[in-house]
């Protein structure tokens, strides 16, 4: 089985996201500096690549989480040992604020946040059936 889902960025993580890249790339654009706009807008773009390529794949029995060119993590699903929901901002692979917490191996874990929840959190425990899911 191959599945694969894209992270479902949210409006305020777009917010909170966006609203800082626009004020910077306006400050620069009052203040004419073209180096400060070359900066905002590779900035600008390099985030929106981060956000559109962000994704999870279920691959036979490894779950493959990238985003960009930054993060790559293969997890055996078979050590997955929980699923929980969570709304912490830490950095992570995750587009949204609305999270799942995929707890694996003895004390590692990773944000993530698939477009269709239910659906993922079913095609891993097709292949693990002992994940706990809390929600």
């Amino acid at each position: 089985m191959n599945k694969k889902y894209r992270s479902r960025p949210d409006k305020m993580f777009l917010i909170v996201i966006g609203i800082p890249m626009l004020s910077m790339l306006t400050m620069m654009m009052f203040q004419k500096s073209l180096l400060g706009i070359i900066i905002a807008t590779l900035t600008a773009a390099f985030v929106l690549y981060l956000i559109f390529n962000t994704w999870y794949t279920i691959e036979q029995d490894v779950l493959h989480v990238r985003c960009g060119f930054l993060y790559r993590k293969d997890i055996p699903i078979k050590a997955i040992k929980s699923i929980a929901t969570s709304s912490s901002i830490l950095s992570s692979p995750a587009t949204s604020f609305d999270r799942l917490e995929i707890a694996f191996n003895q004390f590692d874990s990773v944000l993530i946040s698939p477009e269709n929840r239910q659906d993922f959190i079913e095609s891993l425990k097709k292949i693990n059936p002992t994940i706990i899911v809390n929600r």
